[in-house]
């Protein structure tokens, strides 16, 4: 009775397995053969053991400096292999990818300034792959820089065109003052109508019409009547002169019934020699204390 038991129990167990609708303890159905080779592909390599890494570093071709911030694509291969994804180089140029399966990838690189490139890789199954990529410079095309330089006008003068355009008054350019060829400012003021110039203590005095003597303005400052305009600036410094009689008269050079007379002085341009008498004073006192230590 023990061997026909045992009989039926291995009978059963054939059965099972042949048809892989039940499972017998200690008797291996197909279904889990089928999962175990799965699990354990053929040779004793797993699936991770496939994977591998991808790294890289991108530089500037002709110095090797590293590129940070490059756009480092992994994308698909030419044989329909799926991309990967995209990194940015880091400061040192340096780029990664992990769990890269095995396969031909594009691999695309891009920095602004720089020339793109465009390679194929391949990636053998769990052996990894260091990458050096070279970009060139691109010069970026720009529009011209254009440079105007507009000499600024002497202080104040930003009114006189205007003021000489559309106001009542007497004016006298640069121009007229160099092809007068005055001795004296005072001289300007003979060909004026209305106005005359008579000798003073310190210089010409100038009156307008009726005897009245007028304000004397230098450059927007209002200065003492009783000084001559002669002793204040000499033809050479002069770059405009207006003047007006009191009904003339714009408000911002006061209420003078009789008028006023606004000098407007030239702003030379600046030489290589401006601020150098203080230099020169510092080197000649440096002498001074220099002879003086040694001949005391």
């Amino acid at each position: 009775m023990r061997r026909a038991a045992k009989t039926m129990f291995w009978g059963a167990a054939r059965v099972c397995a042949a048809l892989a609708v039940c499972a017998v303890p200690g008797v291996p159905t197909v279904s889990g053969v089928q999962e175990a080779a799965r699990a354990h592909p053929a040779g004793g390599t797993s699936v991770r053991d496939t994977l591998a890494t991808v790294h890289g570093t991108v530089v500037e071709h002709g110095t090797g400096a590293p590129l940070a911030e490059a756009i480092v694509s992994l994308a698909s291969g030419p044989r329909g292999t799926r991309g990967v994804g995209t990194r940015v180089t880091d400061r040192s140029g340096g780029f990664l990818f992990r769990d890269v399966p095995p396969g031909s990838y594009t691999l695309e690189v891009g920095l602004l300034g720089y020339l793109g490139r465009r390679d194929t890789v391949h990636v053998d199954a769990g052996r990894d792959v260091t990458i050096l990529a070279e970009l060139s410079a691109s010069p970026i095309p720009l529009e011209p820089i254009q440079v105007v330089v507009r000499q600024p006008p002497p202080s104040g003068l930003e009114g006189f065109e205007r003021r000489r355009r559309t106001m009542a008054g007497f004016f006298i350019t640069r121009q007229q003052v160099e092809e007068s060829h005055p001795r004296y400012v005072s001289d300007l003021f003979r060909m004026m109508p209305g106005a005359s110039v008579g000798p003073s203590v310190y210089g010409a005095d100038i009156r307008l019409r009726g005897g009245c003597r007028p304000d004397l303005w230098i450059d927007g400052v209002r200065t003492v009547s009783s000084v001559s305009l002669d002793e204040l600036v000499t033809p050479v410094d002069v770059e405009a002169i207006e003047v007006y009689r009191g009904v003339e008269l714009p408000a911002r050079f006061g209420t003078n019934p009789c008028g006023a007379i606004i000098v407007w002085t030239r702003r030379p341009p600046r030489s290589a020699t401006d601020g150098s008498i203080m230099k020169h004073l510092a080197i000649f006192a440096g002498f001074l204390l220099a002879a003086y230590v040694i001949f005391r």
